[in-house]
């Protein structure tokens, strides 16, 4: 893989579709990649090498400390990070990672901060920054591994969530006025999956227009 090159790459995505997932599966196949994408419950092609591996999936539970129950949290846990080591031991014992591989995580903002009635979003996302950097060592010379960490994506399913003031509010506070794009989002997925990140790794990188970066006062 020479720079942002993705001819005759492999690329191995999880939770291919979700919003996000569905956007970077695009990226990778208007880049040339060659796609892979198991769907959920499914172990991948074990007898490929992937040069990208990419996790987009993932469940998003909400609970107080109050209201949030083991199974929330066992749950929370099981999909957004005790999967992606399940299937990364997996890959590893099959030696399906092609040299110069790279992982990317698409993690989230709540991976760093934090919002009441999120306990087991929060919890589990929390849990991935921690598990980017020691899979960046117990990973080396196999394969880097990076996060991507979204805001709010400017989505159907954010204009659901959020009201129409709720959104305003937050494109008054985030520097570039708007909500980043699911486009985006891909972007940076494909750039820390390509050789030109190559010195990139045991990172989580927000992708927020800088809204977390800002406070005002």
């Amino acid at each position: 893989m020479g720079d942002m090159d993705f001819s005759k790459v492999k690329a191995l995505v999880f939770g291919s579709s979700g919003f996000l997932g569905r956007e970077i599966c695009k990226s990778f196949s208007e880049a040339g990649a060659i796609l892979h994408t198991p769907a959920r419950g499914e172990l991948p092609d074990l007898r490929e090498r992937y040069d990208a591996i990419v996790f987009a999936q993932g469940v998003n539970h909400s609970g107080s400390l109050e209201t949030t129950t083991k199974e929330d949290l066992l749950g929370s846990f099981q999909a957004n990070t005790l999967f992606i080591i399940e299937r990364l031991q997996t890959l590893l014992a099959e030696k399906s990672f092609a040299d110069g591989c790279s992982v990317v995580i698409v993690s989230s903002i709540w991976q760093e901060f934090a919002r009441k009635g999120k306990l087991p979003y929060v919890a589990s996302k929390s849990a991935l920054g921690g598990i980017v950097r020691a899979l960046s060592a117990e990973l080396a010379g196999v394969a880097r591994v990076n996060a991507v960490l979204p805001g709010v994506i400017d989505s159907p399913m954010a204009r659901l969530a959020l009201t129409s003031d709720q959104i305003q509010k937050i494109q008054h506070q985030t520097p570039i006025a708007r909500l980043v794009s699911s486009g985006e989002v891909a972007s940076l997925v494909l750039y820390l999956s390509s050789s030109a990140s190559s010195g990139v790794n045991g990172q989580s990188v927000v992708i927020d227009g800088g809204w977390t970066s800002t406070i005002e006062v």
